[in-house]
């Protein structure tokens, strides 16, 4: 059964009271409340930087105008973005992000989505719709509800890019160790409990069992949504985005040869990333 919207609000506002960083740039090396804030929002401009440059080699045209970055968390990006828009928003279903990014980075409405829609936003309102690393954290249905609000409010003429896993290999469920599911089974009983438990923590050492699902949403349901739009994909490379410790320094590659090597590649749940670029049409509602 897919879960509610308000139970993975709650998961990622849990997440982000933690370590909201970490759970965004989930680098082991920063792991505990490491990362350096000028470090972690330097890695926002960094991702944006290496996206425009791979849209200018592949004469993919940028627009201008308003931006809206889709799972912006505490706006790692959403402040690369500004200084290349008119102005934008970032949207987050977790309170606390909305907060630290509202602190962190100025000029960009930031605001808590906790729907399954972008209901709050018109047709065609968007020129620049950005997502990356968020869509693979939610199951199939909303993945696709989202997507098809990208292509509802963007403008003619305008761009969405977003990243979603599109395939996994050797794919296996990894089970709550018995501690964790008691710990979960004590957090729903007494709530008071994570509270208690993030206090002490912060005083005598880390711990804390975050909750971040990955799922796959396959090409062929991604160009039905934008077909049935008159939308038009323009290219859709391999990244590296699943990748732990890639700390915005995406990496666009060829997608027969990116799924080749995750073939032959061991281990398990090796997620085969793609960056959509889709365009719709100037003249179409």
């Amino acid at each position: 059964m897919v879960r509610s919207i308000k139970e993975y609000a709650r998961d990622w506002q849990e997440n982000a009271e933690a370590d909201a960083f970490w759970s965004i740039l989930t680098n082991p090396k920063f792991s505990g409340r490491k990362w350096n804030a000028a470090a972690f929002y330097k890695t926002g401009e960094e991702e944006i930087g290496r996206l425009f440059n791979y849209m200018k080699k592949a004469s993919i045209n940028k627009p201008n105008g308003v931006f809206m970055d889709f799972g912006c968390g505490a706006g790692r990006v959403s402040k690369a973005l500004r200084k290349r828009f008119t102005s934008g928003y970032g949207v987050d279903i977790s309170p606390k992000m909305i907060d630290l990014a509202s602190n962190y980075v100025h000029g960009v409405s930031f605001i808590v989505n906790q729907k399954d829609s972008l209901e709050d936003f018109a047709n065609q309102s968007i020129d620049f719709v950005y997502s990356h690393i968020a869509l693979q954290h939610i199951p199939n249905d909303y993945q696709k509800r989202y997507i098809n609000e990208f292509m509802r409010i963007i403008r003619g003429g305008g761009l969405v890019v977003f990243q979603v896993p599109i395939e996994v290999f050797a794919s296996q469920s990894i089970k709550p160790s018995f501690p964790n599911q008691m710990k979960e089974k004590l957090k729903k009983c007494f709530p008071s409990v994570l509270a208690l438990r993030r206090k002490y923590s912060a005083s005598c050492g880390f711990d804390f069992s975050f909750k971040i699902e990955m799922h796959v949403l396959p090409f062929e349901e991604i160009k039905e949504i934008c077909d049935a739009w008159g939308c038009v994909i323009e290219t859709h490379p391999s990244t590296n985005s699943c990748e732990r410790d890639h700390n915005g320094k995406i990496e666009f590659y060829d997608l027969k040869e990116e799924r080749w090597r995750l073939e032959k590649s061991n281990g398990l749940n090796r997620y085969l990333s793609c960056m959509f670029f889709v365009r719709k049409p100037v003249g179409l509602p």
